[in-house]
């Protein structure tokens, strides 16, 4: 009957064996999780990109030929064209990769005049608020060096 029972150098060894396959185990489960997170950079696609462009456009585009320059961006559309020269002149604005500086303006003019939110505009315009943000402070800053 003594032979049934296992020894306490096996029952050791077992035990071992099961710390080092859960260690293993755990090992894997967060190296998969890990994989399945940072799955390479979270960037948009082309057609994203695309998409968002066609928005920024068609926006822009319903402002100046649907007369909403005065509704949406307290200001006419003379007025708006020269203030855009004028801040590309005299201010330094200029068009980033993406963003003509109509946008610019017409995104920094949008969150003055109407008093809304970044994360509102981010909306309006398909961008991050950081984007939004860094625009409404380009705008800012040529404002105040060209005035």
């Amino acid at each position: 009957m003594d032979n049934d029972l296992p020894s306490p150098s096996h029952i050791l060894k077992s035990r071992q064996i099961q710390v080092v396959h859960l260690i293993f185990l755990l090992m894997a489960i967060l190296a998969q999780r890990k994989l399945t997170i940072n799955n390479g950079p979270n960037l948009p696609t082309c057609e994203t990109l695309l998409k968002r462009r066609r928005v920024r456009e068609e926006l822009l585009h319903n402002l100046s030929n649907g007369g909403q320059f005065r509704e949406r961006i307290r200001i006419r559309e003379p007025a708006f064209k020269k203030l855009c020269a004028i801040l590309r002149r005299d201010g330094g604005l200029r068009p980033t990769q993406r963003i003509s500086v109509e946008e610019h303006v017409a995104r920094f003019l949008h969150i003055v005049g109407n008093d809304l939110r970044n994360t509102f505009v981010c909306w309006m315009y398909w961008c991050s608020i950081s984007t939004t943000s860094r625009s409404f402070h380009r705008v800012l800053r040529s404002v105040i060096v060209g005035f």
